[in-house]
């Protein structure tokens, strides 16, 4: 039965070698799917979680949002609440072909839906174009798709829910095959949790202000465990500039808290990407390295933590 299954794979991974256009299409085709079914997790997910809109954010929070407490059952519109025909949530035609708007009463239906819809699709299939078959794909399109769902939570509620933080954590500290040393990614952990923690509380002591938000401190932690300590620095300062140029532009319409959740899902998106052979040639084009020194052994020079078994 293994053997049947292997084979079966195996096939498959020849003819996404073979068509790499193919594998980008069937990507990108799931990409829109999954972006489609997330923008009702997103809405729906709060209400199951009993989330209560935090008092410091709660003038930033939509007011008339509505928060189902199942995933269950069809899209309603959010105006009128009545329920949106089938062909109405084709990702991206849909709204197109319903001109971004209710078919019940008339009133618009964001385009948020189908341009975050087609964006999560193309970045995907590009994606997969470049990087074919690889387990380097499969790692980057799951923290690409998580990291859509926690920024668009986080837009909505200010909160990041830990049933999707804590899984990625566990998945990075396991299967990352961007740190392959399992000491690197628990330290990777341990400071993507700490360094937050510890800053957060220093703004805290000055500001006389609550600034902890541990939903941004776990999930630094989270993807901390996927790239390891080297590249987690260089993702917290691709984080910082994506969160100073995201609070100019949420300050200049009047808000007073910006979530640092898309921020944060972005800068390691794009850090895992580069840690990728594929972007080896972007890589020889910065002065600075994505990985930590090579820790070596004091007798036998080798580059391994299983250093004494150079010495039998």
């Amino acid at each position: 039965m293994l053997e049947v299954i292997s084979q079966y794979f195996s096939d498959w991974v020849w003819l996404f070698e073979q068509f790499p256009l193919f594998l980008a299409s069937v990507v990108a085709l799931l990409a829109a799917l999954i972006a489609s079914f997330f923008g009702v997790v997103a809405q729906r997910l709060p209400g199951m979680l009993g989330w209560e809109i935090p008092e410091e954010v709660a003038s930033d929070v939509k007011a008339n949002r509505h928060l189902p407490s199942t995933l269950g059952g069809r899209s309603k519109c959010d105006h009128c609440l009545r329920t949106i025909p089938a062909w109405s949530l084709i990702p991206v035609f849909g709204w197109l072909l319903s001109r971004g708007k209710c078919g019940s009463c008339a009133k618009p239906i964001s385009p948020v839906y189908p341009c975050l819809e087609a964006v999560t699709s193309l970045v995907s299939g590009t994606v997969a174009y470049l990087l074919g078959p690889t387990p380097e794909l499969i790692a980057i399109l799951f923290l690409f798709w998580t990291g859509v769902l926690l920024a668009w939570i986080d837009i909505r509620e200010y909160m990041l829910p830990d049933i999707i933080v804590i899984p990625i954590a566990v998945i990075g500290l396991l299967f990352s095959p961007f740190e392959q040393d399992a000491i690197m990614r628990f330290i990777g952990g341990a400071i993507g949790v700490g360094v937050p923690l510890l800053i957060m509380m220093l703004i805290s002591l000055q500001k006389k202000v609550n600034a902890v938000a541990f939903g941004d401190v776990f999930l630094f932690g989270a993807y901390g465990t996927w790239v390891g300590p080297g590249s987690l620095v260089l993702g917290m300062f691709l984080c910082s500039l994506f969160c100073i140029v995201h609070c100019l532009v949420e300050r200049g319409k009047g808000k007073d808290w910006v979530p640092m959740g898309p921020s944060i899902c972005a800068s390691f998106v794009i850090i895992a990407f580069l840690s990728t052979d594929t972007a080896q040639p972007l890589r020889d084009q910065v002065p600075f390295s994505f990985q930590y020194p090579e820790l070596h052994c004091v007798v036998c020079k080798s580059p391994s933590y299983d250093s004494v078994e150079h010495l039998e």
